[in-house]
């Protein structure tokens, strides 16, 4: 008798993606580093620890290369001392799935 494992597990399914409305949402950080650089995407990406919206800048090629449907990215921000880090995970048309907030630990 032969059981095949594949049909008894269910398909994860796919968050849809958050809508941030750069209007209504506040913002508290901006990176303008590479604001007019052609190889980088803005994505906003809403920061729990912040309270407000992340203008986060995403190498395009870092997304639209990659073999993964939904691509992590993870970026550092805040002032010295409260510096955290905002994982955000990116389909391939640079919409965010979801987000993870993360302490940073220093030596």
């Amino acid at each position: 008798m032969e059981n095949d494992l594949e049909d008894d597990i269910p398909a994860v399914p796919i968050p849809k993606p958050k809508q941030i409305d750069p209007v209504m949402s506040q913002p508290v950080f901006r990176n303008n580093r590479y604001v007019n650089d052609p190889n980088y995407t803005h994505v906003l990406v809403e920061c729990e620890l912040c309270g407000g919206v992340i203008k986060m800048p995403v190498p395009t090629a870092y997304v639209v290369n990659s073999k993964l449907p939904v691509v992590p990215i993870t970026y550092t921000h805040g002032q010295f001392g409260i510096r955290h880090a905002l994982l955000a995970h990116l389909d391939h048309d640079f919409q965010v799935r979801r987000t993870r907030v993360s302490y940073l630990v220093e030596e």
